[in-house]
């Protein structure tokens, strides 16, 4: 996979990280990375409007309060590609203001919480699939076991039969 990285901090953390980072150094020297400085989510709203990506993936570990994660959601949300996740880190009793926008978010926007596990602090929002989508989901796991039991099944042809009628 030969993927781009973007990411956004503040001016004194990209600087650093370009002088003092060798991994940052190698990939950006590759034209695999990219450090934006600037302050979230106004970067993020600049970039978005110079570029109109297709993101894939996105982290959002944005401060600690309501309305810097609820504007980042915003932002990156229409850019997000129909399989695409946004990543949302610090999502916990500890941090209120996270855990309340992602879930207002999700909420207004008719969106997927995917949580990884009781003890993480990290959840993955998408875009609910459409009903095309899942019966091609439908279709092709009906079709799958249907392939499996024809081909693993000894009498073959008469267990394919029998499961038609």
């Amino acid at each position: 996979m030969r993927a781009k990285i973007y990411g956004f901090d503040f001016p004194q953390v990209v600087e650093y990280l370009q002088k003092e980072n060798e991994d940052v150094k190698k990939f950006e020297s590759i034209g695999r990375l990219r450090l934006i400085p600037g302050h979230l989510p106004w970067s993020l709203d600049n970039w978005i409007s110079k570029t109109q990506p297709s993101i894939d993936i996105a982290l959002v570990d944005a401060r600690h309060e309501y309305p810097d994660v609820w504007m980042s959601l915003n932002s990156l949300w229409p850019c997000l590609s129909p399989h695409g996740y946004v990543l949302c880190h610090d999502y916990s009793d500890a941090w209120p203001g996270v855990q309340h926008a992602i879930d207002d978010f999700a909420k207004r926007s008719d969106v997927m919480a995917l949580s990884f596990a009781p003890a993480s602090s990290l959840v993955a929002l998408r875009k609910r699939p459409s009903v095309r989508t899942l019966r091609s989901v439908i279709h092709h796991r009906y079709r799958t076991t249907l392939e499996w039991k024809w081909t693993r099944s000894r009498i073959g042809r008469w267990w394919f039969n029998r499961q038609r009628t």
